[in-house]
């Protein structure tokens, strides 16, 4: 039995993906740091705000990021999760160096808001998709 299977796109390959989806979430991360600094300033939020803002935009880039690697890359979803999840923490934690003279603080509690992300990400995009109909099927002649 053949099956008529005709290519729907092209994936991106494993660098290029986890190049966008690192992009991605360190833009989320600027623009959402950017917005919350913002609220804190002009007095709409208070400094207590700045906890949870953190939690929320350390969850929401890594997700978002996993997901644009995993949408592109097509393939290997829970290693490209993973991955993803890594590289967003190695780079936050370069800007930690670079700027913030290597004082990291409780780099454990980043690490596992990352990889809560990232999990869930890859929960989310590699589930299997089930066969809700029939399939068109070529024959043999």
């Amino acid at each position: 039995m053949v099956v008529n299977r005709k290519p729907t796109g092209t994936a991106k390959s494993m660098p290029v993906g986890l190049a966008i989806g690192w992009a991605v979430s360190m833009g989320i991360t600027a623009v959402a740091c950017t917005l919350l600094t913002v609220l804190i300033l002009s007095g709409k939020t208070g400094w207590e705000a700045m906890g949870y803002g953190a939690i929320g935009i350390l969850l929401l880039s890594s997700y978002v990021g996993a997901a644009v690697s995993c949408s592109l890359i097509r393939h290997r979803k829970l290693l490209v999760c993973s991955l993803s999840g890594v590289i967003y923490l190695l780079s936050l934690a370069a800007v930690t160096v670079l700027l913030f003279n290597g004082e990291f603080g409780p780099i454990w509690l980043t690490g596992l808001l990352i990889a809560g992300g990232a999990a869930t990400a890859a929960l989310v995009h590699c589930a299997e998709k089930k066969d809700t109909g029939r399939r068109r099927k070529k024959r043999r002649l």
